[in-house]
């Protein structure tokens, strides 16, 4: 099993030193580390323990001012070295390192106690007290203490031996995950190109491999795999690797970038979480959109804080949070990360990603604040089930992979036990959903109806409006409720099945009053509205809303250049056309066969061309008579 372990503590205090006594390994490869005899940013080393796991350690700087750099390694560890020197004890960055430890609850550790040999017996007890102090209270005070000299060797094999102790109660990496690999360096070597290097989180990685860096959506090929040194075809979770990768530049990548399965992740700007305050400090706290630095993988954003559930974070407390970012970044539910202060860059709290890839919200919204806490939720079947449940949305499997950090095995075998029904070739879509928003969409025709009960159907356009959700949802539904004969519909409108019109006495007169008017008058219809007013003495609302009555039901029709006439003078005209003696006809030919002027003979050509029923050619119809 490979293990990943990190070291922590106050600067000089050994950390190195002691990498080098447990491994044969110099971490610090900078030349200004060399000269400065201090770690500036992260150093990699290897370490196989007597049980037979591997162990790959990171050395993170001390001092203050490299303090990112420190974050960037630790973030994804399951083991850390709490380094502290006997012969100064607990400093001022041993605390610092100690809270982002505790903030990431990173429960096993061991406390090691260097340069053992610089102090005697009574020094070292009062080290030994000075750190059950600080420990108390801490995800760390239960956590062993080992005495050490790296000059010396002195207590170097027991610490490999409580390590290795340690690993057995680590649980193994998810090789079946999709690889996710957090870049910490790039850079180029002659005959291999572009190199990064990362510790593979979860997956495996081949030689071949189709890849793809997040957030800028680059897809490339693994090229090489090096790990410890060696050229390996694959790598499991767990290991750090170095991978040359093909047709991809240098400036292309930055640490902070994350290597993973094409379309497995999505970058984002935002992304909700819950956040939880220091409880090692009392003077810090968070308050609404302020601004921060955010630490997740090997990745430093910079962004704002927006407070959904409370008006202020104090001292241990914790609350859900949607962070908006200055840049996109790419993350999966459950990943854990470290708020700093923008200015001055003091450490705040920590978070665990619950949704990746969010709309923004409003704060306070009960029904955000209960999606949210679904992702918390233990059980895996009933996470999928309520997001599934929560609101109507058709999801894929690598949709539902993104929001609850399940492999698509495991999503599959859930959703087998779902009552869901294919929405596409990937998407699925809730049943109880779907028989929700069939309710909603009847609720809504019939309210339509309720409301304008002169109209036959409702235009599809105003029920989208309202219903507002994918449009192959909305298709399946009205699809499913016409066959159980509950609704009738055509491309653009939909009506109840059983529905009928519903008239006044006075709308009933009016409306076959117009009727009438129209179909006497056939290809002399009224000139406009003025004159259909006049003609049958009635006013302007109560004759609109009946002709309008009137087009819906196909009894008026309304032609080309505005001309409106009864759907008995259309199909006259038709019928004059289909007897025609010849296959062409002109203008003037078919104006006089229908005993109308131009204004009417040309516009029902028209329409005659759009239903393909005849075909101009130049200044003739060709009449196509199978129609």
């Amino acid at each position: 099993m490979n293990i990943i372990i990190a070291t922590a503590g106050h600067v000089d205090h050994g950390k190195t030193a002691l990498i080098g006594a447990l491994t044969g390994i110099d971490t610090d490869r900078l030349k200004e580390e060399k000269e400065r005899e201090m770690s500036i940013d992260l150093g990699f080393a290897f370490l196989n323990l007597p049980n037979g796991d591997c162990a790959e350690i990171i050395d993170v700087p001390g001092h203050e001012h490299f303090l990112k750099n420190m974050l960037a390694g630790i973030g994804a560890i399951d083991l850390v070295l709490l380094v502290i020197a006997a012969d100064e004890g607990v400093m001022v960055q041993t605390r610092e390192h100690l809270r982002i430890i505790d903030l990431l609850e990173i429960s096993h550790g061991i406390i090691v106690i260097t340069k053992t040999d610089l102090v005697d017996e009574e020094e070292l007890e009062l080290v030994y007290s000075e750190i059950d102090e600080e420990l108390t209270d801490t995800c760390l005070d239960t956590a062993p203490r080992q005495a050490v000299s790296a000059r010396i060797g002195a207590g170097i094999e027991e610490l490999k031996d409580q390590i290795a102790q340690m690993t057995s109660d680590i649980p193994p990496k998810r090789s079946d995950l999709a690889p996710f690999l957090p870049i910490d360096r790039v850079f180029t070597i002659a005959g291999f190109g572009t190199v990064v290097t990362g510790t593979l989180i979860s997956g495996k990685l081949q030689v071949g491999d189709e890849v793809e860096i997040l957030p800028q959506r680059t897809v490339v090929r693994v090229r090489r795999i090096e790990t410890h040194s060696q050229s390996v075809d694959s790598a499991a979770a767990g290991t750090r690797v170095g991978i040359a990768l093909t047709k991809v530049k240098v400036s292309a990548l930055k640490r902070g970038n994350i290597l993973t399965t094409p379309g497995h992740l999505a970058p984002s700007r935002l992304l909700d979480a819950r956040l939880r305050i220091s409880p090692l400090d009392d003077t810090r706290w968070i308050k609404n959109r302020m601004r921060i630095r955010l630490h997740l993988g090997t990745d430093e954003l910079i962004g704002r804080v927006i407070l959904l559930d409370q008006e202020k974070l104090t001292a241990k407390a914790e609350g859900l949070v949607q962070i908006k970012l200055e840049e996109s970044f790419a993350a999966r539910t459950g990943d854990r990360f470290i708020v700093r202060c923008y200015s001055p860059p003091q450490v705040l709290g920590s978070g665990v990603v619950l949704n990746p890839q969010p709309v923004p919200h409003r704060r306070f919204d009960q029904k955000v604040i209960t999606e949210l806490n679904l992702y918390e939720e233990r059980s895996p079947h009933r996470l999928v089930e309520e997001l599934l449940l929560f609101k109507p949305k058709a999801f894929s499997v690598q949709e539902l992979a993104q929001r609850t950090a399940l492999t698509s095995a495991e999503l599959k075998e859930i959703l087998a036990t779902i009552e869901t029904i294919p929405i596409s070739s990937d998407k699925v879509f809730h049943r109880r959903q779907m028989d929700r928003l069939k309710e909603k969409i009847l609720a809504c025709v019939q309210d339509y109806h309720t409301k304008r009960p002169t109209h036959i159907y409702m235009d599809l356009r105003a029920l989208r409006a309202q219903i507002r959700v994918e449009e192959p949802l909305l298709e399946r539904a009205i699809t499913e409720l016409t066959d159980e004969k509950i609704l009738r519909h055509n491309e653009v409108r939909v009506a109840l099945a059983d529905h009928q019109p519903r008239f006044t006495p006075q709308q009933r007169e009016v409306r076959n009053a117009l009727d009438r008017l129209y179909s006497n008058r056939m290809f002399q219809p009224p000139a406009d509205l003025a004159e259909v007013m006049k003609i049958i003495e009635a006013g302007k609302d109560i004759v609109e809303m009946m002709l309008a009555s009137l087009f819906e039901s196909g009894k008026l029709m309304r032609l080309p250049e505005g001309v409106i006439l009864h759907c008995q003078a259309v199909l006259k005209a038709e019928q004059v056309l289909t007897a025609h003696r010849s296959d062409t006809i002109t203008v003037g030919e078919f104006r006089d066969a229908i005993g109308a002027t131009r204004k009417y003979a040309l516009p029902l050509l028209q329409y005659f061309d759009n239903q393909g029923i005849t075909r101009r050619v130049q200044d003739k119809r060709i009449i196509k008579r199978n129609i």
